[in-house]
C-alpha cells in the first residue's frame, strides 16, 4: 500500500518515482509480469491465502521506501508526513503548531506539526527557537533547515546548529505580514417560537486574537438576548481581554487582563475588573492547549438597584485565577472550556465564577456548529430595592453557527 501511494502521488509531480532509488524494489516477480495497474503485484501467489511468513517477506520488500531520502535539491523544499508520503514544493511557514506548505499541483496545504516527520529546505529559513540555558527570550537563526523526526539542523558545516524540534517556536521564509498573526471567530445563534408562546432567543460571540512567538493578545465578546411576548427576559454582555508576554517556553507574564460584565437580571448594571498576573502552559501542541493563570487586581461593581441606604457602587481588591483547555477530539470535533474565578469582598459578591464550555463540529469549510453552555455564579448577589435577591446561579445553553477567519 505504501508503494502504491508513493507512485500515485509521484505521477502528480509531488513525490519521487520508484526509479529514483539506487536499487530497484524487488517484487519477487519475473520481468514483464505486472498487475492490471501496470505495477508489479507482490501479493500475487499460487496459493489463495498469503501465509504470515510471506507477509513479513513482503514488508521487507516495501521497507526500502521508508529509507528513501530525496537527492540534493536547490529549487524545491521537501516534506514527509508521518504516513510516509513525500511532498515537493515550498515551505511557507510553521507557526502555532501548523505547517503551511505550497505544492504546484495541490496548492497550499496545512498540516499539524505532529504529522510532519521530515523537512528539508532548498533555501534559507528563519527559525525561531528557545534555548533557556543561554537566553530567556526566543532566538532566531537563519540557514538551510533539515528536520528528521525530533532533530533539527539549521545551516551546514561547523556553523550548523542542532536543536530538538520541541525547541522550535516558528519557521518563516522571510518577513511575515501583520495579518498573518491575526485570527478570529464569529458565532451567531437564534431561536424563534410563535403560536401559543412568543419566544425569541439570540446570541452572539466574537473572538479576535494576535499570536506571535513571544506574545499574544486576546479579546472576546459574548452576549445573549431573550424575550417572551415582547417582554425582555435575558440581556447580558461580557467582554474579556488580556495581553501575555512569554518569559520562557511555558511561563508567561499576563501584563494586563480586563473584563466588563453586565446583566440587569443578576442586578449588575456594570462590573469592571482589571489586573496583572502570570500563567503556565501545561500542554501546548498541535492538538491540545491547556494553561492555568492567576493574578491580582481590582473589581468595581455597580448594582441596578439596592436597598435604601446601601451604596450602588463598590470597589474591592480581587484575586483572579482560572484555566483554559482547548483540544481537538477528532478531525471534525473540538472541545473548549474556560473557567475564571474571583475572590472579592462581600459587598461585591465574595466569590464570582464564570465557566464557558463549547463542543464544536465542522460543517463545511470554515463553518462550524457550536454547542455552548455558560455558567455564572455569585456567592452573595446584591439585594435589589424591592427586597428580591437574584439566584446565585445563572445557566445558558446556545446553539450557533460559527465562522473562523
Amino acid at each position: 500500500m505504501v508503494l502504491l501511494i508513493c507512485i500515485t502521488v509521484g505521477m502528480r509531480g509531488n513525490t519521487v518515482h520508484a526509479q529514483g532509488t539506487e536499487e530497484p524494489v524487488d517484487t519477487g516477480q519475473a520481468a514483464g509480469e505486472t498487475s492490471e495497474s501496470g505495477l508489479a503485484d507482490p501479493y500475487e501467489d499460487d496459493d489463495e491465502e498469503t501465509q504470515p511468513a510471506e507477509v513479513e517477506e513482503i514488508a521487507e520488500r516495501i521497507d526500502p521506501w521508508k529509507q528513501f531520502f530525496p537527492p540534493p535539491d536547490s529549487q524545491f523544499d521537501w516534506l514527509r508526513l508521518t504516513s510516509g508520503e513525500w511532498l515537493k514544493g515550498e515551505l511557507k511557514s510553521v507557526y502555532n503548531f501548523q505547517v503551511e506548505f505550497e505544492s504546484d499541483e495541490l496548492d497550499t496545504l496545512t498540516f499539524d506539526w505532529d504529522d510532519v516527520s521530515v523537512i528539508r529546505s532548498a533555501g534559507l529559513q528563519a527559525v525561531r527557537y528557545v534555548d533557556v540555558e543561554n537566553s530567556p527570550e526566543p532566538l532566531v537563526t537563519r540557514g538551510q533547515l533539515t528536520l528528521i523526526n525530533d532533530t533539527a539542523t539549521i545551516g551546514s558545516g561547523p556553523d550548523a546548529i542542532t536543536i530538538n524540534r520541541r525547541q522550535i517556536v516558528s519557521i518563516a521564509k522571510g518577513t511575515q505580514k501583520e495579518r498573518d498573526f491575526w485570527s478570529g471567530e464569529l458565532t451567531i445563534g437564534a431561536n424563534v417560537r410563535s403560536g401559543n408562546t412568543e419566544v425569541t432567543d439570540s446570541s452572539i460571540y466574537f473572538l479576535v486574537q494576535r499570536r506571535r512567538a513571544i506574545s499574544r493578545f486576546f479579546a472576546d465578546y459574548r452576549a445573549s438576548f431573550s424575550s417572551t411576548r415582547d417582554v425582555e427576559t435575558q440581556n447580558n454582555h461580557r467582554v474579556n481581554t488580556f495581553f501575555d508576554q512569554f518569559r520562557t517556553r511555558r511561563w508567561y507574564w499576563r501584563v494586563v487582563f480586563a473584563e466588563y460584565f453586565r446583566d440587569k437580571f443578576q442586578n449588575v448594571e456594570n462590573q469592571f475588573t482589571i489586573g496583572t498576573g502570570a500563567g503556565y502552559d501545561i500542554i501546548r501542541n498541535s492538538k491540545t492547549e491547556w494553561d492555568v493563570f492567576g493574578g491580582l487586581g481590582a473589581l468595581y461593581k455597580q448594582a441596578v438597584s439596592v436597598e435604601e441606604g446601601e451604596d450602588a457602587g463598590n470597589t474591592s481588591p480581587a484575586i483572579t485565577f482560572g484555566t483554559t483547555f482547548d483540544t481537538e477530539l477528532t478531525k471534525r470535533l473540538d472541545y473548549y472550556i474556560r473557567y475564571v474565578g474571583r475572590v472579592v469582598d462581600e459587598a461585591n459578591g465574595q466569590y464570582i465564577h464564570n465557566l464557558v464550555t463549547t463542543l464544536s463540529s465542522d460543517i463545511v469549510g470554515e463553518l462550524d456548529l457550536d454547542l455552548t453552555w455558560v455558567w455564572d455564579r455569585t456567592q452573595k448577589p446584591a439585594q435589589a430595592a424591592d427586597g428580591s435577591t437574584p439566584d446565585q446561579d445563572d445557566y445558558r445553553f446556545t446553539v450557533g453557527i460559527s465562522y473562523e477567519f
